[in-house]
């Protein structure tokens, strides 16, 4: 594809691996893409929680730039810095291309670029406080939750159209963003894993029958979590009265540390950095996701670590097989899927096995970095 580029990737969180799915996502990119000779130029926030982490992805890295949060919940209305670096690579023509994962980084860049440009847009917010609100019972926060929305879609409008090009991970985003504002430079290319990364497991003790793993921080996941344990457990323990549930992921809010209080065969961990022991022990991963667009990086994951999934519609967002997880919505058609995998130990493992052979044939970053660089050389070609 001749030479290889120079790219200036812009993060809204430092990539790196065992932490939020989205910043193993582009942690396992940089590092793939620097193996094909790509060089990159990183540009990110970064908690203080992370700064540990820099040193993971610094090799993958031609120069890092980082400017310190507290912590990802709340980010600077302005940043004088990123927009000066980034300055400064336009003028010098330091770099080829301009990769930012997500659209809201947008209001960080100065006011023109001379640089071809693409948004990797994780998640359409405007569509994901639209759908929370619908769920939101207090009446002042749905209020919240709808105002939010629509100033969102006007940012949205505004952001996207700055960049030459857009990727989002599924074709229900693609179709928002092109209904909604009319655009036509939009690709879909799904969310990766580097399933080289996962194996298997061998037979061993199932200890947990449910597992949910998620970052606490993103609200789809709270609410998730909650819905499950209200609304879906209850059935199960009807039919499996000591039904067991592991709950792993960064930063739980109380409300979810304190679950184990009222039922003892709940389990919440809190952050693990290697999930593989956890979901080798474990029979079915359960995502009953509400809300929220975008792609599940949770999933890819359950399914390459040889794990039966359960999810719903909206969860399975951008995954095609859906006879190889378990897709469903309503409470009591979600609680009859789990029944029926925690009692047929044969149709797990036919699942899982389908479900490892289907990420490695459609999901792997070695298939989808190739539609990477066909945009990228298009893009620079025309």
């Amino acid at each position: 594809m001749g030479n290889k580029l120079k790219i200036l990737l812009f993060s809204p969180y430092l990539p790196a691996c065992g932490t939020v799915g989205c910043a193993r996502k582009i942690y396992d990119f940089i590092r793939l893409l620097s193996q094909r000779g790509y060089a990159i130029y990183l540009l990110s926030f970064c908690s203080q929680e992370d700064k540990k982490r820099a040193v993971l992805i610094s090799p993958y890295c031609s120069k890092i730039y980082l400017e310190y949060l507290k912590d990802y919940r709340r980010y600077p209305v302005s940043s004088f810095y990123f927009k000066k670096t980034i300055d400064e690579f336009s003028k010098n023509k330091t770099v080829d291309i301009l990769q930012c994962e997500n659209s809201y980084l947008r209001r960080y860049f100065p006011l023109a670029i001379d640089i071809p440009s693409v948004l990797v847009e994780h998640e359409v917010l405007s569509v994901s406080f639209w759908e929370k609100a619908g769920f939101e019972v207090n009446p002042i926060k749905k209020l919240i939750l709808y105002a939010r929305s629509v100033k969102k879609t006007f940012e949205e409008k505004k952001w996207y159209s700055k960049f030459n090009r857009i990727i989002v991970f599924s074709e229900v985003d693609k179709n928002i963003i092109s209904l909604r504002h009319k655009m036509k430079n939009i690709d879909v290319v799904a969310l990766g894993i580097n399933s080289k990364e996962y194996s298997l497991p061998r037979e061993s003790e199932k200890l947990y029958d449910l597992i949910f793993v998620g970052n606490f921080s993103h609200s789809p996941n709270v609410d998730a979590v909650l819905y499950f344990c209200k609304e879906i457990l209850p059935l199960i323990k009807k039919n499996i009265p000591d039904v067991s549930f592991l709950i792993a992921g960064a930063n739980p809010p109380l409300f979810i540390k304190n679950l184990p209080k009222f039922n003892k065969n709940i389990i919440v961990t809190g952050y693990i950095e290697n999930l593989k022991d956890i979901y080798a022990k474990s029979k079915v991963f359960v995502a009953p996701i509400r809300y929220g667009t975008g792609m599940r990086f949770k999933i890819l994951e359950a399914l390459a670590s040889g794990v039966a999934v359960v999810t719903t519609f909206i969860g399975a967002r951008g995954i095609d097989f859906k006879d190889i997880i378990k897709t469903t919505d309503g409470k009591h058609e979600f609680a009859d899927a789990v029944i029926e995998l925690l009692g047929d130990s044969d149709k797990r493992q036919e699942l899982a096995i389908r479900g490892r052979e289907a990420v490695e044939r459609y999901y792997d970053w070695s298939k989808l970095l190739d539609k990477y660089e066909d945009i990228y050389y298009n893009l620079l070609n025309n």
